[in-house]
This record gives C-alpha cells, sequence and structure tokens, in this order.
C-alpha cells in the first residue's frame, strides 16, 4: 500500500485545526487591550476585535471544509480539482493571517492591527470565497445517497 501525501496533508490539517482552535482560546480569553489603538486615532479597539473575530468565523469553517474536500478525495480515491487547490489556498492563506494576529508573533502583529479594519476586510474577503470554493466543490463530491437526504 502506497503512502498517499494527502493523507499525511489531511492529518497535519487536523492538528492545525486543534492548534488554532487553542491560539484564538488563549486570545479570546485575554484581556482585550491586545489591540492597541492606533497612533493616529482613528480606530478603536472594539471595532478591531469585532472583524477579527468575523475573519475568525469565517477561519473556522474554511477549515472544515478543507479538511472534508481532502477526506473525501482521498475515500473515493479521485484527483484534486483547480477549485479545491485554488480554495484551499486562499483558506489557508487567511488562516495564516489570523493566526499571526491572534498569536502576537513578532512586530509583525503590532503592524497588521495598526493598518485597521483593512486588512480584517480584505483577509475575510479571500476566505469568504475559499469557504465559497471549496463548499461548492464539496456538494459536488457528496455521494448519491447522502445527495438525496438534501432538499
Amino acid at each position: 500500500m502506497p503512502l498517499d501525501i494527502r493523507l499525511g496533508l489531511l492529518i497535519v490539517l487536523c492538528v492545525i485545526m486543534l492548534l488554532t482552535i487553542e491560539v484564538t482560546e488563549d486570545y479570546v480569553e485575554q484581556d482585550w487591550p491586545r489591540l492597541r489603538r492606533p497612533p493616529n486615532g482613528w480606530s478603536h479597539a472594539e471595532v478591531l476585535r469585532m472583524f477579527w473575530t468575523g475573519v475568525g468565523l469565517l477561519v473556522f469553517p474554511g477549515l472544515v471544509l478543507v479538511i472534508l474536500n481532502l477526506a473525501l478525495l482521498i475515500a473515493q480515491d479521485l484527483p484534486q480539482t483547480p477549485v479545491q487547490v485554488l480554495g484551499g489556498f486562499l483558506v489557508l492563506l487567511g488562516w495564516a493571517i489570523f493566526v499571526v494576529v491572534v498569536s502576537q508573533f513578532g512586530d509583525l502583529s503590532a503592524y497588521i492591527e495598526d493598518l485597521g479594519p483593512v486588512v480584517p476586510l480584505a483577509v475575510a474577503a479571500l476566505l469568504l470565497m475559499g469557504d465559497l470554493l471549496l463548499f461548492i466543490e464539496l456538494l459536488g463530491l457528496i455521494p448519491n445517497d447522502l445527495r438525496a437526504l438534501l432538499p
């Protein structure tokens, strides 16, 4: 039985999901002066918190969709489509930016926070596109038995 690289990728994605949950939980439980007021004073920490919370609400479904698409590809022994590759890339790019912000990784996180609501809105757009692409592909991969249960 040859080792399928997609199985290793599936395991890595599941571990990434668990670590992202932990990092996000630590971020949410801390006091909220973590998102500082920018020096020019045009933005509030509460607004940035709301935007990054919205990004988090798109990150987790995106990761689940990547995992489900990959699991179905492995189970049905199908090749990946360009739409799945693009959707997975968009979700993982948005995930990487989100993790940098919530883990407070060096000065890069402070720089991203100082940009204000532009970055969370752009990341949310990336994640929304990736989520939609992966959801459309997932609907095409669902077996016919399960598809009969859908309205």
